[in-house]
């Protein structure tokens, strides 16, 4: 009796999958990868390839140093009884990758296996107990005169077919790598870092403003700001989260990040709190390790340089959360340097106190950052000290004084801004410019807007950049008269601004 009902239950279950697959079918629903948890309640365990710190199967490469690596590892549905192995492959069959491009619309080729370099032997365990094994480096090497700059290529790795127990449709996992051009920006003992606040600026505007004599772009480091910092009440975490602007950018690099990577110009992501009690200041260790793995898997799928912290209005303390402690962000910072060590640390230090004045393993605070700039102000002197008192031992050079803002978008007030006129820039600014040049090292722009908006006056415009600054019959801001003061004592060039802004299309 028991073994008839089972048979009719099974019959009936046959059908209703049936009957879900046709309707699938017939109205184009997508049928999404495979969650591996759904797997928790199968008597067997099964195996998995994955991205280490990353869910789903595709991942993205910008080859644009001599190599990159990546992380792989083995995961399992639950805890394993026994020790799990499994061996993985690079595909070197290039129909996988046309069977690849016709289902998905695309135009890769098959990334020579020569190039690509596969520790211990591709071999990969998960030990008993465990539900994820120790991470296997990949690493790609760009050959330009095989893989050219400017193309774009897929490499499939592969569990073996040998391996028992493997979910189907994770057994593989996409790499699409993009080779990239080697940055083209010379040497600068100057670095002109732009902030660039995408909810109303296209990116590619700060790509536009170059220098007359050698072509090179003018800023070598723009921010896209910004992700949020968003604490799960359920998981007692914290994860990043991205707005509408920034999710549909960011589905779109190639069209709006790529570019400005391979015209040399480095490109972080700005995180911001988002005032639900989490941020930089109140992890413990654990915490930290946790959230650093966080940042590396979104550095790491959309190809970004580095980060840029902002910490602004926290709401700290809320969602039952800790006060901000003394060694929270630095060992974030070592952290991250840990386990992304080639990417850029930034801090733009709006709210900064004592934060960077210890050590962690013995190494000073700031020796973990490769940028810091100050927040907004007029008072030059003031910079100078905060970066002499707020830092341990952080190289002057990697040290920004004050930050320039380039458009008032606090109309009619103005609002905590360094927004000096053309004419004081050329006048009482040339000796700061020239101590930022010869001392310390970092221009920070922030508000590059390529159009005034709507309750923008362009009569404030112009008095600060000029009647060059402002062409009232397509609406443009031109900042290349106001940049040049900056680029003639750096570099004994003027910026000019190569074509109209680009809009906002996203």
């Amino acid at each position: 009796m028991k073994l008839n009902i089972f048979s009719a239950i099974t019959k009936i279950a046959s059908l209703l999958a049936m009957a879900l697959l046709m309707y699938a079918c017939s109205n184009d629903i997508d049928v999404p990868v495979t969650d591996e948890k759904s797997y928790e309640n199968a008597i067997k365990t099964y195996g998995y390839l994955t991205h280490q710190n990353m869910s789903g199967t595709e991942v993205d490469i910008d080859l644009r140093t001599l190599n990159s690596q990546r992380n792989i590892c083995l995961g399992t549905t639950k805890p394993t009884s026994v020790e799990m192995n499994a061996q993985v492959e690079i595909i070197t069959d290039s129909i996988q990758v046309s069977n690849y491009n016709l289902k998905n619309g695309t135009n890769y080729r098959l990334f020579p296996a020569r190039q690509v370099m596969l520790e211990n032997d591709g071999k990969l365990t998960v030990k008993a107990g465990q539900v994820i094994s120790a991470p296997l480096i990949v690493t790609f090497k760009k050959d330009s005169s095989v893989t050219p700059e400017g193309t774009d290529w897929l490499l499939p790795i592969k569990i073996k077919d040998n391996a028992t127990n493997i979910v189907s449709d994770k057994q593989i996992l996409w790499f699409h790598i993009r080779i990239g051009k080697d940055g083209t920006i010379r040497p600068r003992t100057v670095s002109n870092i732009a902030c660039i606040q995408i909810n109303n600026v296209n990116p590619l505007c700060a790509g536009l403003y170059k220098l007359k004599d050698s072509g090179e772009p003018f800023f070598d480091q723009i921010s896209i700001f910004a992700a949020n910092i968003n604490w799960d009440v359920q998981k007692k975490k914290a994860y990043i989260s991205f707005n509408e602007n920034l999710s549909v950018l960011l589905a779109q690099r190639d069209k709006y990040i790529k570019p400005l990577q391979d015209m040399g110009i480095k490109v972080t992501l700005s995180l911001l709190g988002n005032r639900d009690g989490v941020c930089f200041r109140n992890f413990n260790t654990e915490g930290a390790k946790d959230f650093a793995r966080e940042i590396k898997s979104v550095v790491d799928a959309y190809g970004f340089d580095g980060i840029m912290f902002d910490e602004e209005y926290m709401n700290y303390g809320s969602n039952g959360l800790p006060l901000p402690n003394d060694t929270s962000w630095i060992q974030l910072c070592y952290e991250l340097k840990q386990i992304m060590p080639d990417k850029l640390l930034t801090l733009y230090t709006y709210d900064i106190n004592s934060d960077f004045k210890g050590t962690v393993s013995g190494i000073p605070a700031g020796h973990f950052l490769d940028y810091a700039f100050r927040y907004s102000t007029d008072n030059f002197n003031v910079g100078v000290r905060e970066q002499t008192n707020s830092f341990n031992e952080l190289d002057a050079r990697k040290y920004g004084p004050m930050s320039i803002m380039l458009y008032d978008d606090y109309i009619p007030s103005n609002f905590g801004g360094v927004r000096p006129s053309l004419n004081v820039l050329k006048s009482s600014r040339i000796t700061q410019i020239q101590t930022i040049k010869e001392k310390y090292g970092c221009n920070f722009f922030y508000n590059l807007y390529g159009y005034c908006l709507s309750n923008g006056k362009p009569s404030n415009i112009i008095n600060t950049l000029g009647n060059k600054g402002f062409d009232p019959l397509n609406n443009a801001i031109d900042y290349s008269e106001y940049l040049s003061v900056y680029s003639q004592i750096m570099f004994g060039e003027d910026v000019y601004r190569d074509g109209l802004p680009l809009r906002k299309d996203y």
